[in-house]
């Protein structure tokens, strides 16, 4: 054989083992971005529930306020608790992707939920945080 040849048949197994190990790692490399993608959509479930209990619907009172008014059934600002379910629900989605399935959970004696997760199968969760001794609020967010 001459060296030409020979240096072509390297040239040629040295590609070769570079497209086997590429097809070999690449499913590693695409886990790993999908699990760090997760770990954004728990971060994201944390923020939106401070973002919605922190929201002031009217002068001086906030959702989080009014929450526990409901469970009183005396809300103090103009309307009633099903239209703060609604503009809780307006809000959501107004920040949300669309590819993003949520559900706000009110945990209460009269329990609220907006959105459904149903279909979800990881589901990621924000930490539950307790507004009085009998009320929590939880969110759930999953890719569709």
């Amino acid at each position: 054989m001459d060296k030409g040849q020979i240096e072509s048949i390297g040239l040629v197994m040295v590609v070769v083992l570079i497209v086997l190990l590429m097809v070999i790692a690449l499913p590693f490399i695409l886990k790993e971005g999908e699990e760090k993608d997760d770990g954004l959509l728990s971060l994201k479930a944390d923020s939106l529930r401070n973002s919605v209990l922190g929201y002031s619907r009217c002068e001086g009172v906030s959702v989080k306020e009014e929450i526990i008014n409901c469970e009183f059934d005396s809300p103090e600002c103009p309307g009633t608790c099903e239209e703060l379910g609604k503009e809780i629900e307006e809000m959501i989605n107004s920040v949300l992707e669309p590819n993003i399935i949520y559900e706000f959970n009110v945990e209460s004696s009269n329990p609220v939920k907006i959105g459904d997760s149903e279909g979800c199968l990881n589901k990621f969760s924000s930490a539950p945080q307790p507004l009085s001794r009998s009320v929590r609020v939880k969110v759930d967010l999953c890719r569709k």
